[in-house]
């Protein structure tokens, strides 16, 4: 990060602003990204960007304002400042005593920097990324049965660092890499079939072994294989339904993360995103079974969602967002908490340096139980079994909800059968947390690029889950 972008986040905290302004701090954030994109194992696209600035916020008179100076000067850093309080001067008197205004809850003071460690740094090593996508490129297409008739890949790197400073004697210096592979692969016999596959970390090229990228692609291969050449209908019944970490992962990020957003409950994405079905009462009101424990955990080293200190200043703890079916906590920030009196658990972010932090997610998602995958599918008894998904959709409340499966086959006497074709599971949120009878003990997390806000602010997360049992569930079939 540039040294004067620095000086000047410091400058702007010391810069006082008079009694108005009860808090301050800046941000300097910046992204760099390369992009690497292969078409049937051609090398078609390499990019590079780089963007970094300063994003100044102020509290003053329960009014939070951000803003970000378009020029790296003292002068514009001394304009700007005095632009947000008379913003917020001007607003609070708009608003009037009536208006519940934001607070100012404490947070620990802290002086630290944390820096990701690369073992293979991606910039060093560009030409052996081009090789091994070639490579695994030429394994997909003469080790498939069907005719891969198009095989898309996009690689992005990018390192993100940021330094923040507060008036309330706080410092945080972090460095984090990304590293996400997305893979997309049409085949064809007869039909035309597709399937995605995403796989990501916060650590350098040593996550993309090769061996390992070409197990999960063939994996998805051999199921297009299966749902071509040898896949039955599903069935439309009412049924035990085991799925794996994939759609155990979109749940717990779509239908419970993003609806425990507490900006979300309070009704401030409402003409952006959508609300939630749920309330700022619901705090240990029931909403599942005694098996539903989801939690969103930033901490686990490694995944793509990482992250330790938020973007108030606020060092990350896992929230636990329901347990033993209950609700146990939302996902909140330093201010919008402080609209019902809730503390912080490190849950703001922002993409860039021009964004606001907004409240977002991090890692989400089920937390193991206590059964074999094995022993899953033998309590089950007979139904299906729903591998990953190929497509998914929820509405604006994150009640109704639909996962059409890819990779899916009959459970029979507990065991796995016969592939088949396209299952839907098409259900409400509280009937799929109410149904869940068992959970499998391994989880499974995949990466994913999380978007909310406007300008939307496209955020990496991590999602997933063990293998999930479903009883009594009712499955369609794609097209009813």
């Amino acid at each position: 990060m540039g040294s004067d972008f620095i000086r000047l986040a410091d400058y702007a905290v010391e810069y006082g602003g008079g009694p108005e302004l009860e808090y301050i701090d800046a941000r300097v954030h910046s992204n760099e990204v390369y992009r690497l994109i292969f078409n049937n194992g051609e090398l078609v696209s390499y990019e590079y960007s780089q963007d970094e600035g300063l994003g100044l916020r102020i509290f003053s008179r329960g009014i939070v304002i951000y803003s970000s100076p378009n020029l790296p000067s003292r002068e514009m850093v001394d304009q700007t400042l005095d632009s947000m309080l008379r913003r917020a001067r001007a607003i609070s008197e708009k608003l009037g005593e009536a208006y519940q205004k934001y607070e100012l809850h404490p947070i620990v003071e802290a002086d630290v920097e944390y820096t990701v460690r690369e073992d293979i740094p991606f910039k060093d090593n560009i030409d052996e990324v081009v090789s091994l996508v070639k490579d695994l490129d030429k394994h997909v297409k003469d080790s498939s049965k069907v005719d891969l008739v198009n095989r898309h890949y996009s690689l992005m790197y990018r390192v993100e660092n940021k330094y923040f400073i507060s008036s309330d004697r706080v410092r945080v210096r972090s460095r984090i890499p990304r590293l996400i592979l997305f893979i997309s692969l049409t085949g064809k016999n007869g039909e035309y079939i597709s399937k995605t596959v995403s796989l990501g970390s916060s650590t350098g090229l040593e996550y993309l072994d090769f061996d390992f990228v070409l197990g999960e692609v063939m994996r998805r291969v051999k199921a297009m294989e299966n749902i071509l050449t040898k896949a039955i209908p599903s069935p439309r019944d009412r049924l035990n339904v085991v799925v794996g970490s994939e759609i155990a992962g979109i749940i717990a990020h779509e239908a419970v993360g993003h609806p425990f957003e507490l900006d979300r409950i309070l009704g401030m994405e409402g003409g952006q995103a959508g609300e939630s079905y749920l309330d700022y009462g619901s705090i240990n009101s029931r909403i599942g079974s005694k098996e539903v424990y989801v939690v969103d955990n930033p901490l686990l080293e490694g995944e793509y969602g990482f992250y330790i200190y938020d973007d108030d200043g606020v060092k990350v703890e896992k929230r636990i967002l329901i347990k033993d079916g209950f609700v146990n906590s939302f996902l909140v920030n330093r201010f919008v908490g402080s609209k019902i009196d809730m503390k912080s658990n490190g849950a703001s972010r922002a993409a860039n340096f021009y964004h606001e932090p907004l409240i977002r997610m991090g890692i989400t998602y089920f937390e193991e139980g206590n059964m074999s995958l094995e022993e899953l599918l033998e309590e089950a008894g007979h139904g299906i079994y729903i591998v990953d998904y190929t497509e998914w959709n929820i509405d604006d409340r994150r009640i109704n909800q639909r996962y059409t499966g890819f990779e899916a086959y009959l459970i029979e006497n507990g065991e796995i059968g016969v592939p088949i074709k396209y299952p839907v599971l098409e259900s409400t949120t509280r009937e799929i947390l109410g149904s869940l009878a068992a959970r499998s003990n391994i989880v499974r997390l995949h990466p994913g690029t999380c978007g909310k806000g406007d300008p939307m602010q496209p955020m990496p997360v991590s999602m997933g889950g063990p293998d999930l049992l479903l009883k009594g569930i009712k499955i369609r079939r794609r097209g009813d």
